[in-house]
């Protein structure tokens, strides 16, 4: 409830947009298709069962619908945005576009901005264990990047750590493990209590509350932001 509710807010999604739902219901990205409509009565759009990265009729599915805002990984992005290069551009309604579950090719929002010059890329991360986005970074139209795109700065009420092996905070610029906490924390893994315990530890600025480990690599930029590095054991 709590991700859902900032994503609604922080990003001004309204009863008024339609959604389509790329993601599978086994896969985490469809709680906030389905609970980000439900909680706002906006409206949901739903290819067809095994279609959802037809591209061609997805262009012609968010055209039809009026789609306006996106949800997927980023290769499904760059699947439609490589078909928009190559193809007359359909009059798309798109003006929110959400991604997130692995790395954002570094020139996609570029390439993004130039077939739809009104829309808004914004990169999530976080763990399913933390119910699912725990971090947002709002790529701007015109910004460049060499290595890769920031993680960014936590969603409301969430907090993430960047601790070394000893537990210790990690200065900027200095690389550790990622640590969330805040509301979204899971209890733990359903009947794992060992795995559990490695990985839910209590949080060691806010008593009786626990943390998430979550085995990824990043670092404090000077702006604030997070960068994310990869995997501690790939």
């Amino acid at each position: 409830i709590n991700t859902i509710r900032d994503i609604n807010k922080k990003f001004s999604i309204t009863k008024d947009d339609i959604i389509i739902g790329i993601a599978g219901p086994a896969f985490d990205l469809s709680v906030y298709d389905i609970f980000g409509t439900l909680s706002l009565g906006a409206k949901l759009v739903l290819p067809k069962r095994n279609r959802q990265i037809y591209i061609e009729y997805l262009v012609k599915l968010l055209d039809d619908e009026k789609v306006t805002i996106w949800n997927s990984t980023p290769a499904v992005m760059q699947m439609l945005v490589s078909y928009l290069q190559t193809h007359k551009k359909a009059d798309l309604s798109l003006r929110k576009v959400l991604l997130s579950g692995d790395w954002i090719p570094v020139t996609l929002p570029t390439e993004l901005y130039k077939i739809l010059p009104n829309v808004e890329m914004i990169s999530l991360g976080g763990a399913t264990e933390a119910s699912i986005w725990s971090i947002f970074y709002r790529i701007e139209k015109g910004e460049t990047f060499e290595k890769s795109i920031p993680y960014g700065k936590p969603l409301a009420n969430q907090r993430f750590y960047i601790l070394n092996e000893r537990m210790e905070e990690c200065p900027d610029m200095v690389s550790g493990e990622l640590f969330i906490s805040g509301k979204g924390v899971a209890k733990g893994y359903w009947n794992d209590p060992q795995k559990t315990k490695e990985r839910f530890i209590p949080d060691p600025k806010v008593p009786g509350e626990m943390m998430y480990a979550t085995g990824d690599i990043g670092r404090y930029l000077k702006s604030g932001d997070i960068e994310f590095l990869g995997r501690e054991d790939y």
